[in-house]
Parts: structure tokens; C-alpha cells; sequence
């Protein structure tokens, strides 16, 4: 029996999951980072958006790399193709440009913030700046499996 009757059930789950994704970072990016920056940039503030932000990205960034994968594998669908190279793009990004910015903003935030408040919004905004890439991926992403 053919796999092909999987892929009605799997498009919702990619569009859905894409549109997660998309709906994370384009929150992030015009809701989020505005916010830090009107506060005074607390890395507290950060460290909450990065708990909550991570757990959200990861989850969908993995339902939607395995069932846009499913479909490229079952259809040769080049849209899913592109969805999933996106899609596996982000944490590539996140691990090449923004984990070193990360750790630091996590140390900040364990440590003395007061002392290192200038380090603190000038790692905020290099990484809102590295944050334009993955609403950028996934707002794509969820426009072509829309599309």
C-alpha cells in the first residue's frame, strides 16, 4: 500500500506548525524585543522570553522539519523541500551566530546584572539583530507550505 494517503493528514500538521513558527518569531521580533528595549533591556526579561521562546521553537521546528520532510520524501514536492531546508535553517543560524550570545546573556543573568547592564543591551540588540533571520525563515517557510 502506497504512503501517499498520509499526506492529506500530514499538510495541516506542517501548516500548522509552520504558522507556529512564523507566529513565535514575528512575536518576538515586533512584540518581544520592543519591550526589552522600553524596559531598559533587563536580562531577566530576556531569560524568560528565551525559557518560554525556546521550548515553543524547538517543538515546532521539529514537527514541521519531520512532516514537511514526509511530504517531500512521498511527493517530491519541491515547496516541502525548501519548507525544511528553512525550517532546519534556524537552529543552524541559532547554533553558528547566536549560542555564544546566549550563553553570555545567561551568565549576565545569573551574575551581578547591574554591573554588566551596557553588556547586557548591547548582547540584546546583536541579538535582535540575529533574531531577524528566523522570523525571516519561518514566516517564509509558512508561506510556502501555504501557497
Amino acid at each position: 500500500m502506497s504512503a501517499f494517503p498520509v499526506i492529506p493528514y500530514l499538510r495541516p500538521i506542517a501548516v500548522t506548525s509552520n504558522g507556529c513558527l512564523a507566529g513565535l518569531g514575528l512575536t518576538i521580533t515586533v512584540a518581544a524585543i520592543p519591550v526589552l528595549r522600553s524596559t531598559g533591556y533587563p536580562v531577566k526579561g530576556w531569560m524568560a522570553l528565551y525559557d518560554r521562546g525556546s521550548k515553543i521553537a524547538m517543538s515546532t521546528i521539529a514537527v514541521s522539519f519531520l512532516s514537511q520532510s514526509a511530504i517531500y520524501y512521498f511527493t517530491k514536492d519541491t515547496r516541502a523541500l525548501f519548507c525544511t531546508m528553512l525550517t532546519a535553517s534556524i537552529p543552524l543560524w541559532t547554533g553558528l551566530f547566536m549560542k555564544r550570545i546566549n550563553d553570555r546573556l545567561m551568565q549576565l543573568n545569573g551574575g551581578a546584572q547591574m554591573a554588566h547592564a551596557g553588556e547586557g543591551k548591547q548582547l540584546i540588540e546583536k541579538w535582535a539583530r540575529c533574531q531577524y533571520f528566523r522570523t525571516a525563515a519561518g514566516a517564509l517557510a509558512f508561506l510556502l507550505s501555504v501557497f
